[in-house]
């Protein structure tokens, strides 16, 4: 798309512009020019935004400085945990898990403030919605974190157990504890529905 023509005030056949005229001709000439060149670009720069690979997100994760290492979770989010490819889901979990261990850091008092506090709740989201057991150490690093966490864990039943306890018994931290707690309870909860369920289905069979 482009605005190819130029711009000419009504003159009365035979008049002869004035100066303030032709100015103002001039200047709505070089706004339509300014108009043009945009729609030449403004496509580009979003087409090379989105060109951005999943590899190359990946690599900002865990390599980029701590604005760049924001902007690429953005764009992770932006391709929504389903469109996710494998390189880029393992940046996250290990993303997550570095931040983690800062978090760790941070409530034994042990460094100051994070760079960026917000980035562990964004990532513990995204990480929580793959489902991938792969993920289990990294979400029970974050256990008081997210809401998502409790519900994510408690999802993987027993074999997030250990992990869980691992991180509640290295933690002087009442709200982790208390998380860890909440997800053996939905657990326990969880395995008692299913046996129920399996001894429903067996009472035909006797």
């Amino acid at each position: 798309m482009s605005l190819m023509w130029k711009w000419r005030l009504p003159v009365k056949a035979g008049a002869i512009p004035s100066r303030l005229q032709k100015r103002l001709i001039m200047m709505l000439n070089k706004v339509v020019l300014v108009a043009n060149v945009l729609l030449v670009l403004v496509p580009n720069i979003v087409n090379a935004q989105a060109q951005v690979s999943q590899s190359e997100i990946a690599r900002q994760l865990l390599q980029a400085d701590r604005d760049e290492r924001g902007r690429a979770l953005a764009l992770a989010q932006s391709i929504g945990a389903q469109g996710i490819d494998s390189e880029l889901r393992e940046a996250l979990i290990s993303a997550l898990e570095n931040e983690g261990n800062l978090h760790a850091q941070l409530r034994r008092e042990e460094i100051g403030p994070l760079e960026n506090p917000v980035l562990i709740a964004k990532l513990t989201n995204l990480v929580a919605e793959f489902l991938d057991p792969r993920s289990i150490p990294a979400l029970a690093g974050a256990l008081d974190v997210s809401s998502l966490v409790t519900f994510a864990l408690a999802n993987f039943g027993e074999q997030a157990a250990q992990p869980i306890l691992d991180v509640a018994a290295g933690v002087d931290d009442a709200s982790a504890v208390s998380g860890a707690l909440i997800i053996l309870r939905l657990m326990v909860e969880g395995a008692e529905e299913s046996l129920r369920q399996i001894e429903e289905a067996a009472v035909p069979l006797r």
